[in-house]
């Protein structure tokens, strides 16, 4: 995989893949009231974001920390997520997803960005952002396509991975590719940009082939 060094092109399609993905979004949310669906015909545009699946997650987490050579550090932080996935539409399906992150008591500990670098480490820093925007194309159960900013949890994220136990996950601005071919799976992904742990601070632009 390449680095993740920021270049001028990179920027330029992580601002490219973010325009499609919200597009292709922004495409099926604005249509929900275009059409009306009979009762045994197909789903159409409104009726695949009304039957949609609400996203709704709170979690709070108390981390303490010793770490040698800085004060000893504790961290009582809250995740909340809140979103929306459509159902299927011709075979497509959209979702947007909201994080915020929040210290919950005294911010005695260093988050990589907020400079308390007399205590030890938590990088859980406060954040509200946009966690994923991204628009999956399933024409048959052999092949998807995801456009968006997305997760992607290849193995057991050891290299590329959401980064599960910290509180902002991390996410890529990416196209997708997974082939089913029996006793052979594949997946591709070009990675234009990388939104790390660190909130918005520490945020990467990619030009990376996976």
């Amino acid at each position: 995989m390449a680095d993740g060094r920021k270049t001028a092109r990179g920027s330029a399609v992580c601002r490219s893949l973010a325009a499609l993905g919200g597009a292709a979004s922004i495409a099926v949310i604005a249509a929900g009231g275009a059409y009306a669906q009979a009762a045994d015909a197909p789903l159409d545009f409104g009726a695949a974001v009304q039957q949609g699946t609400p996203i709704l997650e709170f979690r709070p987490r108390y981390e303490g920390v010793g770490q040698t050579g800085r004060i000893d550090a504790e961290a009582f932080t809250a995740r909340t997520r809140l979103g929306w996935q459509t159902a299927k539409w011709n075979n497509l399906q959209a979702t947007i997803e909201f994080e915020d992150v929040r210290q919950l008591g005294a911010e005695n500990y260093d988050t990589n960005v907020n400079g308390k670098t007399t205590y030890a480490q938590v990088f859980d820093p406060d954040v509200t952002e946009l966690n994923r925007l991204q628009v999956v194309w399933t024409p048959d159960s052999r092949f998807t396509a995801t456009l968006g900013r997305q997760r992607i949890n290849l193995d057991d994220q050891r290299f590329i991975g959401g980064v599960a136990w910290r509180q902002d996950e991390q996410t890529f601005d990416a196209a997708k590719f997974d082939v089913d071919l029996g006793r052979l799976d594949v997946t591709y992904a070009y990675i234009a940009h990388v939104n790390r742990i660190f909130a918005e601070a520490q945020d990467w632009n990619s030009d990376s082939h996976v």
